[in-house]
């Protein structure tokens, strides 16, 4: 069966990680959590390293560390951290698995095909980094490697830039706690591409999903494990309608609700304004979501078919010549980031630009040349 994984915003001393012990599930933690901040004499905030003291809070639980790639992206628009702190902390902190930085490409932070290739190719040099970083730090045998993509085609992408896979027993797939079950980019779908894509003894951790998308994936071989913090998102929910007197929270299948019977009607729920998101009240919601997502996954009896041919993506041709160079110059780019003669965080507008202006440049030179060689009479 595949392991859920619970989602905690922290490990301070509480509610929240008393009751995640009680239940005995592993646990995964967001390095965003362990982040420090200090500002500087303009008031504007640097990172200052990580604080792993919380950890003395859970010892003795099955923890996990992801990199923390999506929070990042959304809150700084770029990484606060390099890989070597990020790979120094994992590495000195008592956990059976941490996951390699990467670039996540959903819509919101990646909204074109030529935004999803360049973090690709950022997320494979970022892989390569932290990966030779943790060989280096002895936990190599902990460290798992996170393959990115929106489409089918980008994950592929992706795998066939990291041929030494088959050295890591597990994979985590980014950009799937969005994703719908179904459809051409659901998760159903995607995850038969990997299956064909991945080596033989790779198995995956899909980040972030839960509830349907979970449920449909609770028997497939490839996967070993699913995390998510959702509950957080109910108890909010929660919380909100018990402070305004309305119905809400968890949906309930109409067909268990027995009819009033006249003048027995239920009476509306009583408004709380004064309701507070405890620790201790989102530790409760948290306990009932684990049990519901603990109860999906021992469903039985699921059968997968395999997708059907991916189709190759037509990308739009070139409008002039400026605009194939610009391509060019990307292609050219991105390939030196995944061999590590660029840094993963350099490529800019006007870096690109620049570069397709020099292959115009020599584009027109060629051309030239062989104009002129062209206007030369034949030899005798």
């Amino acid at each position: 069966m595949v392991e859920m994984i619970l989602g905690l915003p922290h490990l301070r001393k509480g509610p929240l990680l008393s009751r995640a012990r009680e239940l005995g599930v592993p646990v995964l933690v967001s390095a965003n959590a362990f982040a420090v901040y200090r500002k500087d004499d303009l008031g504007i905030p640097y990172f200052d390293g990580f604080d792993g003291s919380t950890f003395a809070n859970a010892s003795g639980m099955n923890l996990q560390l992801d990199s923390g790639g999506y929070s990042a992206m959304k809150q700084y628009s770029g990484w606060p951290w390099g890989p070597q702190e990020y790979i120094t902390f994992a590495s000195s902190l008592p956990v059976v698995r941490f996951y390699s930085m990467d670039y996540c490409v959903e819509p919101e932070v990646a909204g074109s095909t030529t935004e999803v290739h360049d973090r690709i190719s950022r997320t494979v040099r970022l892989n390569v980094l932290c990966r030779n970083l943790a060989i280096e730090a002895g936990s190599i045998a902990r460290f798992a490697p996170v393959v990115q993509g929106w489409h089918a085609a980008d994950y592929g992408r992706c795998i066939e830039r990291m041929p030494w896979l088959s050295e890591h027993s597990v994979v985590g797939i980014g950009s799937f706690c969005r994703r719908q079950p179904h459809g051409p980019n659901g998760v159903l779908q995607i995850l038969s591409h990997l299956d064909r894509w991945l080596p033989a003894n790779c198995r995956v951790h899909l980040f972030g999903l839960h509830g349907e998308a979970m449920e449909l994936c609770r028997e497939h071989p490839r996967v070993i494990s699913v995390d998510s913090q959702a509950w957080g998102k109910t108890a909010r929910w929660e919380a909100f309608h018990r402070r305004r007197g309305t119905h809400g929270g968890r949906k309930t299948d109409k067909a268990q609700i027995a009819l009033p019977l006249p003048g027995l009607e239920p009476q509306a729920p009583i408004a709380d304004p004064d309701f507070k998101k405890t620790d201790a009240y989102c530790a409760e919601v948290m306990t009932g979501w684990m049990n519901r997502q603990t109860r999906r996954l021992k469903k039985g009896g699921f059968v997968f078919q395999e997708a059907l041919p991916l189709l190759a993506s037509v990308a739009a041709a070139p409008k002039n010549d400026f605009e194939a160079c610009i391509e060019r110059a990307k292609e050219e780019i991105r390939q030196l980031i995944e061999d590590g003669e660029m840094e993963h965080d350099q490529i800019t507008e006007n870096l690109i630009l620049g570069w397709a202006t020099d292959l115009l440049d020599d584009t027109d030179a060629a051309d030239q040349g062989l104009d002129a060689a062209c206007a030369l009479p034949l030899a005798a």
